[in-house]
């Protein structure tokens, strides 16, 4: 019993060397293979990788954008058809290097997205789901896919076996991309037909902020970012108008029998006065609706202002000899104003104003 163990030990440790070296055989195949071009390195896939997920983010964060993905009815939508919305075909185009074809491709969350075309190159895809922008309906998800290639030139074409370096072009490196387009050589995928050159920083590498929709930068726009809109400072929502009205320099008139629309007024109470609209940051408005309420009818009468009320940023406009009436001895005006300011915030304003015959108190508090 004891040699028939040993003699298996044995045997068994002979498996494992030739095992052994037959694996650093291969390796060492495999090794001058690769040294000698026998398989073709693929060093750009991440660069482009990076390049569709920075344009897809720009979109999935982008309010209108993600409103025209939402709003496709029937999936899927595939980049040639005319449903395919142009907004987010002209933003994928104007994010691309020189370099890279691609399409895109809108689906259903549980759709099989896919490319339906022969393309003789390298395909790299990425996708982003598209949920709801907030305070909309109905629950309509869905997925945008995008699908990229390096663009290779149609000619001239070189003998089967040719080096980048026999073409004679430039082998790109990760942190750079090529000015002009891609050939295929034995050696290489990314044999440019041009002199490769360092690759912009993005904007996070910069230190930098992107502005997105309608954000402002505080700073500078960094030209030398590979982002668009990348800021030196912080990206802020763009400031809203800060507008007040002030009633002032009332008069109180009282005349009887007083013929307004064809009904007879024994007394009507008159209160001319001025009104003072002052806009305090930097934001012009624009007020195009107006509605003046009286408290002792319950009513308000409602007007569209053509043209409407202009205030520009930091201005004070004065509106003189305007007036209020009322036949009651008591009664309190509230006077309203709606429109937009410049950077496109709705803009509201209300005052008011107490009477009792003669007594009056401007800007009053109720």
């Amino acid at each position: 019993m004891g040699k028939s163990f040993k003699k298996m030990d044995k045997r068994a440790w002979v498996k494992i060397v030739e095992a052994f070296v037959a694996i650093m055989f291969i390796a060492m195949i495999l090794l001058v293979l690769v040294n000698k071009g026998g398989f073709k390195r693929n060093d750009n896939a991440e660069r482009i990788y990076e390049i569709e997920l920075s344009i897809l983010r720009e979109i999935q964060t982008n309010t209108e954008l993600r409103a025209d993905v939402l709003a496709v009815e029937s999936t899927p939508v595939m980049w040639d058809d005319p449903d395919f919305p142009l907004s987010i075909k002209n933003k994928i185009l104007s994010r691309l290097p020189n370099y890279l074809d691609c399409e895109a491709k809108i689906c259903a969350l549980n759709e099989t997205c896919s490319l339906e075309k022969a393309i003789k190159q390298d395909i790299y895809a990425q996708a982003i789901a598209i949920t709801v922008n907030v305070g909309t309906d109905p629950f309509n998800p869905r997925q945008l896919r995008l699908f990229c290639w390096t663009g290779l030139a149609p000619e001239p074409e070189y003998p089967e076996g040719t080096t980048c370096k026999e073409i004679g072009g430039d082998i790109c490196e990760i942190d750079e991309i090529c000015p002009g387009v891609f050939f295929s050589a034995t050696d290489t995928d990314i044999c440019c037909n041009q002199t490769c050159e360092e690759e912009l920083e993005t904007c996070e590498e910069l230190s930098g902020d992107i502005c997105i929709g309608t954000e402002i930068c505080t700073g500078i726009i960094l030209l030398e970012s590979s982002d668009e809109n990348c800021c030196n400072q912080t990206c802020e929502l763009p400031q809203a108008a800060i507008l007040t009205l002030v009633f002032s320099e009332t008069i109180y008139e009282l005349k009887n029998n007083v013929n307004i629309e064809g009904i007879i007024y024994p007394k009507v109470h008159y209160y001319n006065h001025t009104r003072t609209f002052t806009e305090s940051n930097g934001v012009g408005v624009n007020l195009t609706q107006g509605q003046l309420c009286y408290t002792s009818l319950g009513t308000c009468d409602s007007s569209t202002l053509v043209p409407p009320y202009r205030i520009d940023g930091g201005e004070i406009v004065l509106q003189e000899n305007k007036q209020f009436w009322t036949a009651s001895n008591s009664d309190v005006f509230n006077l309203s104003y709606w429109g937009e300011d410049d950077n496109e915030y709705s803009i509201s304003i209300s005052q008011y104003m107490c009477v009792n015959e003669a007594s009056f108190t401007e800007n009053c508090v109720v």
